[in-house]
């Protein structure tokens, strides 16, 4: 590997380079290595990393933006009250698009009279001192930015468009736009061309960066009618423009449609499905009469019910629904309008799917489970049959799970929910040895014969199932907030200073779901989602989990497959057996939450090596108890620099 520079050195010169002028990067890495500068053996990706906030890539070139914009002119317009905040409308807020804090505020002479603010994170505004504004309230004014200041002073008269300028932001649009296809353009037609729109603001920088003169050299007019004289409109809620006449509403939706296919990684036709439901949806919720149409509201009603069916629409439907502030009571009323108009038979399986989801989330339980029973009395849904399964798996009743699984059509192989299902039941299926006669006495203390009782209904032993009720809990997760679980996930990687890689290793591990279980109270939630079908003895194990709380052990001796600690703070000594292949040593410290396990306690997650600096601060986070501040914490011990001195 070939030696870098130093990396504050390299950051210096290549911004007093890009204050010359833009640069290509490779034009920039060439300059860079001619004036002695070692880049290592990825000079791009370094620049990349080293360069600041005020250097960005504008189209081929890298840019300085406080010199890019030096001597630029905007009409801004102030408010009739103005206080002390300018707003800069879409082409000045170019000016806050780096994060400086504080600027001279000039007067005519260039002599600096008070300073000015960045109005902070997504405020494209200017603040000032105490009346800079007074004498220009309800009128145009003209902004410049300098590299020394900005200055603030009257529109002599009304700023008439430059056509120069107006040529060279179309040229700079023509290079900047993106393509959207139309996915709802007439099949037959020949050449339809897609939809192009782009960020007004880039266009800008562009057409600044390619042809800096021609806008030095005048003010730039109101940004609508700038945009009119080039060929384009704004759109109305945002910072996008497109050519002039476009369609606004198709684009919308073509949008959508893009946007929803590569979320929810939808074929073309189950996207235009769910946008078919989505829309129902907000037809029933918005009070429109005849949501399913005046002439036939049951082939309306039936249309959307069977899109609901195909498992990828209904998933994403639940999903993007709770995402648009709407709730499961919404949920719940959407599928009763549907099942209202298609009753109970054929078509009836997605709407009632949609409410086993929803009531379950609610807290019903048995209704979410009736819901799924009348689903596939009727036809066989995998969506239903799948969800079914997780609760004959939550009953310990692995065979029937198993039973579910082959008729929703899911296979040990499978990727996703199913088959980690099944590999979650697998070590289950077998009937549990029994030494008991059929008519001998049942242990489970009955007082019935075996035959009478438990015969055919064995229970694998508790030390055996303890495991699986953490996999039950961890399913949980999954299908019900694997938001939370993504959240706690990025910040163990962000704290462990970890890119792409650790973050797929660290996504699947008992690490980050023991987090969402404990601190954000997911096992909480669990339990009393599952409280009807859980085993007795299971909800007694888990009552005792509950109780559990995450702690820094010190290790106090070692053994062949078991270890003796005492914990940080309580001075309370624990002894854990059945340890294999954790790495630990005397003396050192670890991260650990022990339950019990069936015969003892255990850590289903492992223990994390912590630093022995880190043990205090540790102590009090874990005290506080707050779920991403714990996940901070657990990622610092990863972090290499934390052990950089420690004996391994």
């Amino acid at each position: 590997m070939n030696e870098i520079s130093d990396f504050e050195f390299i950051a210096e010169q290549a911004g007093a380079f890009l204050q010359e002028g833009p640069l290509t990067l490779d034009a920039l890495i060439d300059r860079l290595e001619a004036a002695g500068l070692r880049l290592g053996d990825d000079p791009r990706d370094l620049l990349f990393d080293l360069l600041g906030d005020d250097c960005t890539p504008i189209g081929d070139w890298w840019v300085h933006l406080p010199s890019l914009l030096h001597g630029i002119r905007w009409v801004v317009d102030v408010p009739a009250e103005p206080g002390d905040a300018l707003p800069l409308g879409v082409l000045a807020s170019v000016v806050v698009f780096w994060d400086w804090q504080t600027t001279p505020l000039l007067d005519g002479t260039g002599t600096a009279t008070g300073e000015v603010r960045h109005g902070g994170p997504s405020r494209y505004e200017l603040l000032g001192p105490v009346g800079w504004l007074t004498e220009m309230a309800g009128r145009r004014a003209v902004l410049e930015y300098r590299r020394d200041g900005v200055r603030v002073s009257p529109a002599s008269a009304d700023v008439e468009v430059d056509l120069t300028m107006a040529s060279a932001l179309r040229d700079a649009f023509d290079a900047e736009a993106r393509l959207v296809d139309d996915p709802f353009a007439d099949a037959e037609a020949e050449d339809v061309p897609p939809f192009r729109l782009a960020e007004f603001s880039f266009v800008s920088l562009r057409a600044f960066t390619e042809q800096p003169d021609v806008f030095r050299s005048g003010v730039l007019a109101d940004s609508t009618a700038l945009a009119a004289a080039a060929g384009l409109e704004l759109a109305p809620d945002s910072d996008e423009c497109m050519p002039a006449g476009t369609d606004q509403q198709a684009l919308r939706a073509a949008r959508r449609f893009h946007g929803l296919r590569s979320h929810y990684e939808l074929s073309d036709d189950d996207t235009q499905l769910l946008m078919m439901v989505l829309g129902g949806a907000s037809q029933i919720l918005g009070g429109v009469p005849d949501p399913f149409g005046a002439d036939d509201p049951r082939g309306g009603a039936f249309v959307l019910s069977m899109a609901l069916a195909r498992p990828a629409v209904c998933r994403a439907f639940v999903h993007e629904s709770l995402e648009r502030e709407r709730d499961e009571h919404d949920l719940v009323r959407v599928a009763g309008a549907l099942l209202e108009h298609v009753g109970g038979g054929p078509g009836c399986s997605g709407p009632e799917v949609v409410q086993a989801i929803a009531l379950d989330r609610l807290g019903h339980g048995d209704d979410a489970r009736a819901a799924l029973e009348r689903a596939v009395a009727h036809e066989p849904n995998p969506m239903a049959l799948r969800m079914l399964a997780g609760w004959a798996a939550d009953r310990g009743e692995a065979a029937e799970a198993a039973r579910l699984l082959r008729a929703a059509g899911v296979t040990p192989d499978d990727d996703g929910a199913g088959g980690s299902l099944w590999a979650e039941i697998e070590p289950f299926l077998q009937r549990p040895r029994t030494s008991t006669g059929r008519n001998d006495p049942c242990p489970c203390g009955s007082g019935k014969k075996y035959k009478a009782c438990h015969l055919g209904r064995e229970q694998h032993p508790l030390v055996d199932r303890a495991a699986w009720l953490y996999r039950k809990a961890i399913r949980f997760v999954n299908d019900v907030e694997p938001a939370v679980h993504a959240k706690v996930a990025f910040a163990i990687v962000d704290a462990a200073g970890g890119g792409d890689e650790l973050l797929q290793q660290v996504l699947e591990t008992e690490l980050v779901y023991d987090v969402v279980l404990h601190e954000a109270g997911m096992f909480r939630e669990f339990l009393d989602r599952r409280r009807s079908v859980l085993p007795a003895d299971e909800l007694e194990l888990a009552a005792l989990w509950v109780l559990s709380d995450r702690v820094v052990l010190h290790v106090d001796e070692v053994g062949p497959d078991w270890a003796a600690f005492t914990v940080v703070g309580t001075d309370e000594q624990v002894r854990v057996g059945r340890i294999r292949g954790a790495r630990m040593r005397a003396g050192g410290y670890l991260l650990a939450r022990l339950v019990q396990g069936g015969d003892g306690p255990a850590s289903f997650f492992g223990y994390v090596p912590v630093p022995q600096q880190m043990v205090d601060d540790l102590v009090d986070v874990l005290d506080g108890s707050d779920p991403l501040e714990v996940a901070e914490a657990i990622g610092l011990c990863f972090a290499p620099e934390h052990w950089a001195d420690l004996e391994r």
